[in-house]
């Protein structure tokens, strides 16, 4: 199965108001400094008139969303209420599931692992007990890029669902792994006393600490 085929099976059809909202979410990721990829897509109007370019924002006054639409070659941007859009496409799917040329490498297997130690002491000190990070097991090559980008951004969001004091309480009391995991789906589950955590191979579907501390709260 080529690289294609396999982000094409991993796409889930999304409603064109839902989909700008993503792009919109992941336009002020990039703006807040994390390495991502921003996608070029195509407006296709009601007026049959088509725009294309990169999303930056899409803003909401009273009832009324607005996509902000940067349109190359020149510094122009266009204001595009998202009632008048009919269907969106996005461009290159497969390369937005490619790491942006600023991100990190990929850890290597002891690398991961010595990180996996460090982020375990660092949250024990947080919530006054020890909670185990786990890793999958077989690890494959594949996943050292995902985990390697996941273990920072999960350490972020416990630490600071840990600094309230309810928070800290939730996590020594019912939580005592952490499995990190990289699927289809992004996901946070709590089963028993394991906090699953899944992310994605592709960048631009990864959950910010912000999502992901929201998400471990609601699990808890």
């Amino acid at each position: 199965m080529s690289d294609g085929e396999k982000v094409l099976r991993e796409l889930t059809a999304r409603h064109p108001d839902r989909l700008l909202e993503e792009l919109g979410e992941l336009a002020r990721r990039i703006r807040s400094g994390e390495a991502l990829r921003r996608p070029r897509v195509t407006l296709h109007l009601a007026s049959a008139r088509d725009l294309s370019g990169f999303v930056l924002d899409v803003g909401h006054e009273g009832n009324q969303a607005t996509v902000l639409l940067h349109t190359p070659p020149e510094w122009n941007v266009a204001h595009v209420p998202v009632r008048h859009i009919e269907a969106v496409t996005v461009h290159d799917v497969l390369g937005l599931s490619r790491p942006p040329a600023d991100s990190l490498p990929a850890p290597s297997h002891v690398e991961l692992k010595r990180r996996v130690a460090g982020a375990e002491s660092q949250l024990a000190v947080q919530v006054g007990a020890p909670i185990l990070f786990l890793l999958p097991d077989p690890l494959g090559e594949d996943s050292l890029e995902p985990l390697g980008a996941l273990l920072p951004a999960v350490s972020e969001a416990l630490d600071n669902v840990a600094r309230d004091e309810s928070g800290r309480q939730n996590l020594a009391a019912k939580v005592k792994r952490v499995q990190l995991a990289v699927g289809e789906q992004t996901h946070v589950t709590l089963v028993g006393d394991a906090l699953t955590v899944m992310t994605v191979p592709a960048h631009a579907r990864r959950l910010a600490p912000k999502v992901l501390e929201r998400a471990i709260h609601a699990a808890l």
